[in-house]
């Protein structure tokens, strides 16, 4: 197993056992039943997904095992999908946080999918063009030529967030750019080794660190 699998798989491993605690602890502000609160939970598990799909694929990359290739394929194309659907429900969590209006949220849920649902359309195009990623015959894992396609819907969530954070948390623009900028250079310095889960998951641990300055019983105006 090379440097870059160990490394990743270290990476997804912290980032189940940090979401793990995640879960534990905002159990209770779950039980208020608040859209944020609904949104919040999914991107939790929506990056356990993403993180236990990333790991194991690392994991059973370059073996020769029954169906691999197919299994491979499988698990890239959830790890891509669930990369673009959280940072769709961030955006809709801080929508949210920012107005107060379900029935806003509600409204653009359907208009914000269009960027995920295009590129797992792309993912879907790609087992037969190879045009994002591929296996070759050892099994290894290979970037087609249109790769950066996939980081296009979640810059586009990225900087739709960050005009809405203007509304409530300025704080939370400098979380948000950073958790941008971070993933950005450790996929250029450290490029072989898979960091977005623990990204993800830092900005939901600190995003709910921010939150937790709010009164648990905090109301819609």
């Amino acid at each position: 197993m090379s440097d870059g699998n160990i490394g990743s798989l270290i990476m997804d491993s912290f980032s189940l056992l940090f979401m793990s605690g995640i879960l534990v602890y905002t159990a209770m502000y779950r039980q208020r039943g608040r859209m944020d609160d609904r949104l919040f939970y999914a991107m939790t598990l929506v990056n356990v997904v993403l993180a236990v799909s990333d790991g194991t694929a690392y994991l059973l990359e370059g073996r020769d095992l029954p169906a691999l290739w197919e299994t491979l394929t499988a698990l890239n194309i959830i790890f891509f999908a669930a990369f673009e659907i959280f940072a769709y429900l961030f955006l809709l969590y801080i929508d949210y946080r920012a107005y107060r209006k379900e029935e806003r949220i509600l409204k653009q849920m359907i208009p914000y999918a269009f960027p995920w649902l295009f590129l797992c359309l792309i993912l879907l195009v790609n087992l037969k063009t190879r045009w994002i990623f591929y296996f070759d015959a050892e099994n290894m894992y290979q970037s087609g030529p249109f790769y950066n396609l996939v980081f296009l819907p979640a810059l586009f969530y990225s900087f739709v967030c960050l005009i809405k954070l203007a509304r409530i948390d300025r704080w939370l623009i400098l979380l948000g750019a950073a958790a941008v900028l971070a993933r950005v250079a450790l996929g250029i310095w450290f490029r072989s080794i898979s960091s977005t889960a623990f990204i993800y998951t830092v900005l939901l641990a600190c995003t709910h660190i921010r939150v937790m300055n709010h009164p648990l019983s905090e109301v819609k105006p």
